[in-house]
């Protein structure tokens, strides 16, 4: 019997999660903690390890189910920037201000020198190595 023909390491397609299976159970009364333990080193797993040792980890992969391994962070999300206006867009004219029936819509107008918007920057986000591999 080869471990590798009864467990297998797995890891999901962000690499924020590893977890062994249980591939074939006829051989897997022989497994002991030591060949997990190795298994894991030989994956090289080397962040976000979970204490599965703590766990009942023999049941959960004898009832077919993943046993949890390591555990990453995943990336924070910065902010986006945007325009903040500092003048009305609204050109609607309301019924209060028709004169006439040519007043339609308003013209924003400005002055030079006068502040029409400021731009607020993003902000980065936190790009972590939070792979577990």
């Amino acid at each position: 019997m080869e471990l590798k023909d009864v467990l297998r390491v797995n890891y999901s397609k962000d690499k924020l999660k590893a977890w062994i299976e249980l591939l074939d159970s006829s051989f897997f009364d022989e497994v002991t903690e030591e060949d997990v333990g190795f298994l894991i080193e030989k994956a090289k797993i080397n962040f976000g390890l979970v204490e599965w040792q703590q766990s009942d980890w023999k049941q959960i992969l004898a009832n077919h189910q993943p046993l949890i391994i390591a555990k990453g962070i995943p990336p924070e999300n910065g902010e986006d920037g945007y325009l903040e206006w500092k003048i009305t867009l609204n050109s609607s004219i309301s019924e209060e201000e028709k004169f006439s029936f040519r007043d339609v819509t308003k013209i924003p107008s400005v002055n030079k020198g006068d502040k029409i918007a400021t731009i607020v920057p993003a902000t980065e986000g936190e790009r972590r190595n939070g792979c577990v591999r």
